[in-house]
């Protein structure tokens, strides 16, 4: 948790995207956490936030419907249909 409060509180002059913070929430199963730095991450135009729909890191996140929301508002594709790994797997559960 020092870890997420250094990044979370990065010193002057350093800089600590919202969506890596996400990633660790999510990774950690800390939804609530995760989702308000997706949102911050949304907000700050984060360089990733385009591979949100598809990034294996945030799959904790992906039953959210907040999560979908972005998703849906930043325009990208909706998962899981947007994972070709999540696709993949779906179709292999079918054979």
């Amino acid at each position: 948790m020092q870890l997420l409060h250094e990044m979370e509180n990065p010193p002057r002059g350093d800089f600590v995207s919202p969506y890596d913070i996400a990633s660790v929430y999510a990774g950690l199963g800390e939804k609530e956490q995760a989702l308000a730095w997706i949102n911050r991450a949304d907000e700050a135009r984060a360089v990733m936030i385009p591979f949100a729909g598809i990034d294996p890191l945030l799959n904790p996140l992906r039953a959210e419907p907040r999560f979908e929301a972005i998703v849906r508002r930043v325009g990208l594709p909706e998962s899981p249909g947007a994972n070709p790994v999540n696709n993949r797997v779906a179709a292999s559960r079918t054979n």
